[in-house]
């Protein structure tokens, strides 16, 4: 899988359309909330699916699992809800006792890429939700490409010569 989930922090508006899609996806357990800093910035915030993933070397009983490149799953019936992949998680991304289901009381929401959605070939919930594409589902490459174009365009806007 080379499509990763991705934010533009400066494209966030606040709205949490991306969280309610993401509920409405999950029966009522969302894996992104959006956060306001200082009420001056909107940030959402959903695992990030580390290459390496700290969550699942951190997660005694296996619940967390690099399924694939790209790709950290919890295995809800291995999840104690000891939190270790909480404290573990560098983006605080991580939320205990939220799941649905007969582990409601215990186990941790995390963000599972819509695997219904993307095993389709359709985005994740948030990202066709955002009204503003703060929130896209691409490759790196892809991605990278599209912001050089967002700069150039902004910089075009302003008038303003680069260095």
């Amino acid at each position: 899988m080379s499509e990763r989930l991705g934010v533009d922090f400066s494209r966030c508006i606040g709205c949490r359309a991306c969280e309610l899609a993401c509920e409405r996806e999950h029966a009522g357990a969302g894996g992104i909330r959006v956060h306001l800093v200082e009420q001056r910035a909107a940030v959402p915030l959903a695992c990030r699916h580390c290459l390496a993933a700290p969550c699942v070397a951190a997660c005694p009983e296996q619940a967390l699992v690099q399924a694939a490149p790209g790709r950290v799953v919890l295995v809800l019936e291995r999840c104690t809800g000891c939190t270790y992949c909480v404290f573990a998680c560098p983006f605080g991304a991580i939320e205990p006792g939220h799941a649905t289901g007969a582990a409601a009381t215990t186990a941790i929401a995390k963000c599972d890429l819509c695997p219904e959605r993307t095993g389709r070939g359709d985005p994740p919930a948030c990202v066709i939700t955002c009204p503003t594409e703060a929130i896209r589902f691409a490759d790196p490459d892809g991605w990278v490409r599209s912001r050089r174009r967002h700069q150039a365009d902004r910089l075009f806007a302003a008038r303003i010569e680069p260095v």
